[in-house]
């Protein structure tokens, strides 16, 4: 399996499928929400939206951007993995109401 690297998402492919994905759309200036993450049916229990999320950090990190999340699994990545929490934009990311999580 392998990452590619869009503006705002990445993908997971098998081959010439897409198997998983993760999307940080602009939120304003240099911060990107994580709104939604989807794993195929088929390859679910297998870890891979915790991969995902993982890239995303670590693309965003790496390329200066921050986050608000409003995908409700992300939001809990977050919530288990604290030592990740440098890229959030906690005073944003408070900001934003639970509707935010449900629509996005």
């Amino acid at each position: 399996m392998k990452y590619i690297y869009k503006e705002d998402r990445i993908l997971l492919m098998d081959q010439d499928r897409e198997v998983g994905k993760i999307t940080f759309p602009i939120f304003k200036d240099d911060i990107r929400v994580l709104n939604h993450t989807f794993v195929d049916p088929e390859y679910r229990s297998g870890g891979i939206a915790s991969k995902l999320v993982t890239e995303a950090y670590n693309h965003l990190k790496k390329n200066n951007l921050r986050a608000v999340a409003t995908c409700p699994y992300v939001v809990k990545w977050f919530e288990r993995h604290q030592d990740k929490q440098d890229i959030l934009v906690l005073e944003e990311q408070a900001k934003l109401g639970e509707e935010c999580a449900i629509l996005l």
